[in-house]
Order: C-alpha cells, then structure tokens, then sequence
C-alpha cells in the first residue's frame, strides 16, 4: 500500500488522504479512510482509525523530523511502515513525479543496521559503498554471532517514486524505500 496524506496541526494528526493505492484496490481514495498519528512524551507515533494496522503498530521518527519507521501487525502478517514528509504543496501534488534518479544509489558511502526478531534473533552492522552501476562492495560487516564476513551482495536500483530494489536478483526479496533526502534507505528482506 502507498499513499499521498496531509496532516495539518489544527486535524490534531489526523491525516486527510491526498491518494491510495494498493495491491488489492484500483488507485484513488477509500471513501471510509480514516488514519490518526498520535505521539507520545517519548516521541512513539502509533496509528489509529481505519486504515492504521490492527495492533502493535510502533513509529519512530529521525532527527530532522522528515522520515518515520516502524512495524504494525494485520492478523497474521506483519508489516513495515514508512513515512516520510514531503514538501510538494498538496495542491500541486496529485500526479507529480518525485526527483529520484538512478544516481541516488550510485557511487555512494554507507553505513546499515539490521535487527532481526521471531524465530531467530540477531543484529547486523555493516559498512561499504556502491559502485557506479549500484553494485554493492562491502568494506565490513559483523553480527551477534561474531562472524565478520562480508557477504551482502546486490545490485541497487531507485525508480521515481524512492522504491529501491535489487536488480541483481541475488536479494529477490528486497524492497526499500529511499527517503527524500537521499540518505536513509528503509529496507525490507
């Protein structure tokens, strides 16, 4: 699912959908759409309303307060969350193109952070770079089980709307999201 939303301070985070699409419904949106931000003292948004995930739905946000990440559960499915603010005037929005280009991933520095939790339980650190074609050459990587291997292999690629994926099909699974600074990648394995 990925949708357009505005949330004004005066709607006390209410979000008014702006569009919808998912992989279930033709694109525009549900005329029931209800989402509600709320955050704590401690800076933890949850969801409510309709459209938000059905329990356990936990947010952070980052420092410069432009890219939310967090995780929700929908019965038996979990899912990733991410949102990130955008500064298109809503008035001009609908149907705009964002200004993500290949060169985003290329020739890059970075550094990843991975948490894995369910049926096995680990952490992943890693730094490296990407060459001119978006291939992944990794400098270092550890893990809480002690290997120092580098062994995170890929190819890559953003379309226009900061979709990132791997086109070397050695991460079939991939999928991240590319935020509109062009320096955080939320990804999902």
């Amino acid at each position: 699912m990925r949708a357009r939303v505005q949330i004004l301070s005066a709607t006390n985070g209410t979000a008014t959908c702006l569009s919808y699409e998912d992989s279930d419904l033709p694109a525009g949106c549900p005329a029931d759409f209800e989402l509600i931000f709320t955050m704590d003292a401690d800076g933890v948004i949850t969801l409510g309303g309709a459209y938000a995930p059905e329990a356990g739905n936990h947010m952070t946000m980052n420092s410069s307060k432009n890219l939310m990440a967090g995780t929700g559960t929908s019965g038996a499915s979990y899912q990733l969350m991410v949102a990130q603010k955008d500064d298109i005037d809503p008035a001009i929005a609908l149907g705009a193109t964002t200004h993500y280009n290949p060169l985003d991933v290329q020739s890059k520095s970075f550094v990843f952070h991975s948490l894995t939790a369910g049926a096995t339980n680990e952490w992943r650190y890693g730094f490296g770079a990407t060459t001119p074609a978006g291939a992944i050459a990794m400098s270092s990587e550890a893990n809480s089980a002690g290997s120092t291997a580098t062994n995170l292999v890929g190819t890559l690629a953003v379309d226009a709307n900061g979709v990132v994926t791997d086109t070397s099909g050695s991460l079939p699974a991939f999928q991240g999201f590319l935020s509109a600074d062009e320096k955080t990648i939320v990804e999902h394995i």
